[in-house]
């Protein structure tokens, strides 16, 4: 049986921010992913996220100061170009609550920001549409994060720094004491003091094995590229993220948002939620209804023709009730830490989530409050 100091299951955004961290404090450290590594099954694989300031919570703005540090100095330990600097748009009718509530979110952490009406937004950003009414708020600070390019960025980093990594690795068993855990992947046995759960909508199956389950609902979003006829104005330097406060009224069920064309990937549109799935047996065929859906919000809010789609995939989040993270102990075992860090907001925070994680399961205290992410919150089944 081989032994670790830390065992982390799943080699996602967090994951492999964990695995990244503990490998480079010193301790021997196994990750383990039930698929290749970088895949497309799940939440962190593909060409962009956003990173911004732009929360309605301050807890999220606060933490977005932190993960911006974070990833500067993954840049500079790595030597990779990671983070891209766009400028961040968020647009919507006035008034509207979660546009209001980011205002005072970001005017209360003192981060910059520039509010300016319908006219002067379109003079500012010309590849927008907005209607009369709305209201546009420009962040400088707002930037890209190229997602796939970051998780293999934090494993090469961490194996250089001794970590084990196992891809093709599906956990089947999981057994905890006081002070070890035993992990079954695969047919192998691996034994660890701890054990990070970073395991995204998969989180349940793995932890089912402890007696344990969340409140935890993967739901099939789709990622949808397009090639637009004016390209070097949608591409990165020109073209700011951003994200459209646009719901039910306007015929969205979730709010649209988009990202610029990284390296020839296409114009990233797609919405913030979709229908509830399964992560074992998901439909990953493209939604054509969200295709249309999307063009249809270029067609009015973007001023440059859509040439066709380039691409189109699913990618899940995994929602807790109230769309927050879950980062805390195990109930009953204190050296297993569950990084349930979802909703489909996280992987900007991953980074510097990972390092919470080996906070905790090497009994060192955040620097900072993490009791809004515990699991009391929630009242939990008992699943023994």
């Amino acid at each position: 049986m081989s032994q670790y100091d830390l065992i982390v299951i799943g080699a996602g955004a967090a994951g492999s921010a964990a695995a990244y961290h503990a490998a480079d404090r010193g301790l021997k450290v196994l990750l383990l992913e039930q698929f290749e590594f970088d895949h497309g099954k799940g939440s962190s694989h593909g060409a962009s996220r956003i990173i911004r300031f732009s929360y309605n919570r301050e807890i999220y703005v606060r933490m977005a100061a932190l993960a911006f540090s974070g990833w500067r100095s993954l840049e500079e330990v790595s030597g990779q170009t990671l983070m891209h600097r766009t400028g961040g748009i968020n647009f919507g009718p006035r008034g509207e609550p979660h546009f209001e509530a980011m205002i005072d979110g970001l005017a209360a952490q003192q981060i910059p920001f520039e509010l300016m009406d319908a006219k002067e937004g379109a003079k500012r950003f010309p590849q927008f549409r907005f209607d009369n009414d709305f209201e546009v708020l420009y962040q400088a600070d707002a930037a890209l994060l190229e997602a796939s390019k970051c998780v293999l960025t934090h494993l090469r980093l961490a194996e250089q720094s001794g970590a084990s990594l196992i891809q093709n690795a599906a956990v089947t068993s999981v057994s905890a004491s006081e002070s070890s855990v035993t992990v079954i992947a695969s047919g192998s046995t691996y034994s660890a003091d701890r054990l990070i759960v970073a395991a995204g909508a998969w989180s349940n199956h793995v932890l089912r094995h402890l007696n344990l389950q969340l409140p935890l609902q993967p739901v099939r979003c789709q990622e949808n590229y397009f090639e637009f006829e004016h390209l070097q104005a949608y591409e990165m330097g020109s073209f700011p993220v951003f994200i459209a406060h646009l719901l039910s009224d306007y015929g969205y069920p979730y709010m649209p948002y988009g990202l610029p064309s990284v390296n020839g990937s296409g114009v990233k549109l797609s919405l913030h939620g979709g229908p509830p799935i399964n992560p074992e047996s998901p439909d990953r065929t493209a939604d054509q209804a969200l295709v249309s859906t999307m063009m249809a919000f270029a067609a009015r809010y973007l001023t440059s023709p859509v040439i066709k789609l380039l691409s189109s995939r699913a990618c899940l989040y995994t929602m807790t009730p109230d769309e927050d993270f879950i980062i805390d102990y195990h109930p009953e075992y204190h050296n297993v830490v569950i990084g349930a860090c979802c909703s489909g907001h996280a992987f900007k925070f991953s980074n510097l989530i990972g390092g919470f994680l080996v906070d905790m399961a090497t009994e060192q205290l955040p620097k900072f409050d993490l009791d809004p992410f515990t699991l009391d919150r929630f009242s939990l089944p008992d699943s023994r």
